[in-house]
């Protein structure tokens, strides 16, 4: 996320003197620079949280009142919020593409209906499928996936 928060801050300046001088090409090949370079350096950490994250969880939780059931638990809640890192990301990256052309109103409305997407889940979860703790993470990681469609496919719209 430190990445992505950074190259995001870098990425929005150059954006904006884009949008300003209305280089439609430039500016779409900019963020598509930036959402290929942030996908490839979060799909490894996203694998390696599957892979390595319950080890991770069970060093750093696995003793005291942590219990064995609360170590799986937790290592469930990581990888189900691991599916959503790479959206999560790219929400990050897209929303200054907007910010640049001056456009709040698509990155509210996208976040309105995330939110209300991870609170209908979230209730899905927990009183049809008993999910507990591990719904939130799920439903953040769906609402993520929401979010980054509705900004992606308004931005490949207005590139058009």
């Amino acid at each position: 996320s430190v990445f992505v928060i950074a190259l995001s801050s870098v990425i929005l300046p150059q954006l904006s003197r884009l949008a300003k001088l209305d280089q439609k090409e430039e500016f779409f090949k900019t963020m598509q620079n930036a959402l290929h370079r942030t996908f490839f350096i979060l799909l490894p950490i996203t694998f390696m949280c599957f892979v390595l994250g319950g080890t991770f969880v069970n060093s750093i939780y696995g003793r005291g009142g942590f219990d064995q059931k609360a170590t799986i638990e937790t290592t469930y809640s990581l990888w189900a919020y691991s599916l959503g890192l790479i959206p999560m990301g790219f929400v990050v990256l897209l929303a200054p593409a907007f910010y640049a052309q001056k456009d709040y109103k698509v990155t509210t409305i996208a976040s309105c209906i995330s939110v209300a997407v991870n609170l209908a889940l979230n209730w899905v979860f927990i009183t049809y499928f008993d999910m507990k703790g591990v719904s939130v993470a799920y439903a953040t990681s769906i609402a993520s996936f929401v979010n980054m469609a509705i900004l992606l496919l308004v931005l490949k719209k207005n590139m058009v």
